[in-house]
């Protein structure tokens, strides 16, 4: 099965899609992922992108389209494959037009506004190593430090609620097309973040409890071989 992943910044859409892959075995492409590896090799496109991203803002089609269907053309994506997300609808269609990247399912995940902002403006970054934490819900174990490399740790410009504001709006603006565009293709599936999931003194759903859910879509298409 071929299968994307929609939601917000901050839906936990990225973290569902890893372990999803890890657990049916399915090869995992992350967009944002492969423009990083393409800045990392000092590829001019890859730089640019990450530009973009940095900022919080989508790859313009005509610098993603193409990277993107690439990828999903790769030999390990035979068999299927589970990708972040696309964009926007305009990527979208453009990915369905070959045969063998033709999306199967796509699951959108929706999780309240202030809950994405919470999220998003608990998140601090390590500046030496990368590894991200919440301070809610997987905070380090001392107030500053990184608990890999004793690096300092900060909040990222795009994780300060008034660009998470405004990274939202943005995603609003071209989410309508895109999930109306799987909708009407009877490809569309929802995830729903329910505050009566939160565990007693917890601040926030599990992880564990909105992957129960997607696997239960997937063992109902029965497409999936479950592990």
């Amino acid at each position: 099965m071929k299968l994307i992943f929609l939601g917000p910044p901050n839906s936990g859409k990225g973290t569902y899609a890893k372990r999803i892959a890890e657990r049916t075995k399915t090869t995992y492409i992350s967009s944002s992922g492969l423009f990083r590896d393409a800045a990392d090799r000092g590829m001019e496109f890859g730089k640019k992108a990450m530009e973009y991203i940095n900022l919080g803002r989508p790859v313009p089609n005509e610098m993603a389209i193409g990277v993107l269907i690439e990828r999903l053309n790769q030999p390990d994506c035979a068999n299927g494959f589970i990708f972040d997300t696309p964009y926007n609808a305009d990527q979208a269609k453009e990915i369905d037009k070959n045969e063998k990247t033709k999306i199967d399912v796509a699951i959108n995940v929706t999780v309240p506004e202030e809950i994405l902002i919470r999220r998003g403006a608990s998140r601090v970054a390590c500046k030496k190593c990368g590894t991200t934490y919440n301070l809610l819900t997987v905070p380090p174990k001392k107030e500053g430090v990184c608990d890999k490399c004793d690096g300092e740790l900060y909040q990222r410009e795009d994780d300060k609620k008034e660009k998470i504001i405004i990274r939202l709006e943005e995603y609003r603006i071209r989410a309508g097309p895109l999930e109306e565009y799987y909708k009407n293709t009877n490809r569309l599936e929802e995830v729903k973040w329910d505050k009566e999931l939160i565990p007693e003194g917890g601040t926030d759903v599990p992880i564990e409890d909105m992957i129960k859910q997607v696997m239960d879509i997937l063992e109902r298409l029965k497409s999936f071989q479950i592990k």
